[in-house]
């Protein structure tokens, strides 16, 4: 009896146990944080800079596993030769970026500087991580130009900072389309070393770069992380437990291609300035020995470009009236300050000038005196500066043609302007790590070579922080 009451209770237990998990639903068994969003961003303002490559935003969405992209398809294909991968990633990004000269008052060409150019760009990225190596494919389209919103996005961020507003966007390199692919290895040789390798082809940017990278900390023996967004944006994997590590990379890149760098026609040549001006007025300061002095600002401060360009032109009775056609073409036409103005205003008066001299001389002395900040230089203004910059026959014929020529050639600038590519370039990158399952931190700072070949006055190198922060759900 005692065996059969044993054995009731035994299959009742049994029963209610099962119903009660039949009450519950099992969840399925998955990875945790199949999925990861990041931010991240660069920019040179926090370390005291403010041109090149001067700020570049990035949105990644993404899973830890394969999605039917093309990247993804790439990848995979390795599979066949090699083994399996440890772990994947999948996603989707968008991106802009944005580049400009040191002056950023000036409303025309910085000659000698790189051009104004602004980048916005969609990709698909794919990664896949073995035991000690990573590789990362990324795919993408875009545009270089006014489309890209790059300029807007800095002149807002300027005025919360309070910073220099930049007055040459309008002068930005013209709509270029492009396509880019992008591929990157990093093989760690050691547990606190790895060769990173990256290559990238496009209309963007064409380029080979390689270096050692070395981490200090709980790091894991895959290196997998980039160390910038724009050079190498490859994701972060998923770690089994918590990593803190410190990251240096030296590295050295060859660069055939920069689509930021030029625009896509020619105008004029200086040789072919020098030829239409050299006889159009005795004192022609295109002909002049002084004009790399005046018209190149890295030779000089102001005062002394304008005591050469009061030696290569005719004295006038006014030297404000002198200094407003220098301001306008040779400093690209910022506003002058109010105590300037009022001085330049004064003399101007009190010099006995003839006005008839000068047509339009009303409009050109407002325009240049009391013209509002950000506003930029009305055409008209640029080129009466340049009739008179002719001061010996500044209604002749030729002097209208000349003058006309110069305009025309600057105005057409953007289109046509291009420093020369620096081939070969040196980059040193440090930064930290922060990475747990559920979410990542990284922060560095960057140092690098110009990319390209620029005038004397240009500091060579450049630096920028990065930040890229994300959340894995």
């Amino acid at each position: 009896m005692r065996v059969t009451q044993r054995l009731l209770l035994t299959v009742i237990a049994l029963a209610a146990d099962t119903s009660l998990r039949g009450e519950i639903p099992l969840e399925p068994i998955t990875r945790p944080f199949p999925y990861v969003g990041r931010f991240s961003w660069d920019n040179d303002a926090p370390l005291g800079s403010d041109r090149e490559y001067t700020s570049g935003l990035r949105l990644d969405a993404g899973s830890y596993d394969f999605l039917y992209l093309p990247p993804s398809f790439l990848l995979h294909a390795l599979t066949s030769i090699t083994d399996s991968p440890g772990g994947e990633y999948s996603g989707i990004s968008a991106s802009q970026f944005m580049f400009t000269p040191k002056n950023l008052i000036r409303s025309d060409i910085a000659y000698g500087e790189r051009p104004y150019s602004g980048v916005a760009q969609a990709s698909m990225l794919s990664a896949m991580w073995w035991e000690n190596t990573a590789i990362s494919t990324e795919i993408g389209a875009g545009e270089i130009g006014p489309k890209s919103q790059a300029g807007s996005s800095q002149r807002k961020f300027h005025q919360v900072i309070r910073s220099t507003l930049p007055e040459g966007w309008g002068n930005q390199i013209p709509t270029q389309k492009f396509f880019q692919w992008n591929s990157n290895i990093k093989y760690s040789i050691s547990s606190f070393m790895a060769i990173d390798l990256t290559g990238r082809v496009g209309g963007l940017d064409s380029s080979v770069s390689a270096g050692p990278l070395f981490r200090f900390g709980s790091a894991p023996n895959t290196p997998a992380q980039g160390t910038a967004i724009y050079d190498d944006p490859s994701p972060l994997a998923p770690p089994a437990e918590s990593e803190t590590y410190v990251y240096i990379e030296p590295s050295i890149k060859y660069q055939g291609r920069n689509g930021t760098l030029a625009g896509g026609s020619r105008g004029l040549s200086t040789s072919d300035l020098r030829t239409l001006v050299s006889n159009v007025s005795p004192n022609s300061i295109i002909a002049s020995p002084l004009y790399g002095q005046i018209s190149n600002e890295h030779t000089g401060s102001d005062i002394r470009r304008f005591v050469a360009f009061q030696t290569a032109v005719n004295q006038e009775p006014s030297i404000g009236w002198n200094y407003l056609i220098f301001n306008s073409i040779f400093n690209g036409g910022p506003t002058i300050d109010r105590d300037v103005r009022d001085a330049i205003l004064r003399d101007i008066l009190t010099s006995g000038m003839n006005a008839a001299d000068y047509p339009l001389a009303p409009f050109f002395a407002y325009d240049t005196l009391f013209r509002k900040p950000q506003k930029p230089q009305s055409v008209l203004t640029k080129y009466l500066a340049y009739v008179y910059l002719f001061q010996g026959r500044p209604l002749s014929a030729e002097n209208l043609v000349a003058a006309t020529a110069l305009l025309w050639n600057e105005r057409d600038g953007s289109r046509r302007y291009a420093v020369q590519p620096r081939h070969v370039q040196g980059r040193f990158s440090i930064g930290m790590v922060f990475n747990r399952p559920g979410w990542f931190l990284q922060a560095g700072a960057t140092i690098s070579s110009l990319e390209y070949h620029s005038d004397s006055g240009v500091t060579p190198f450049h630096r920028y922080a990065t930040l890229q922060f994300g959340t894995r759900f």
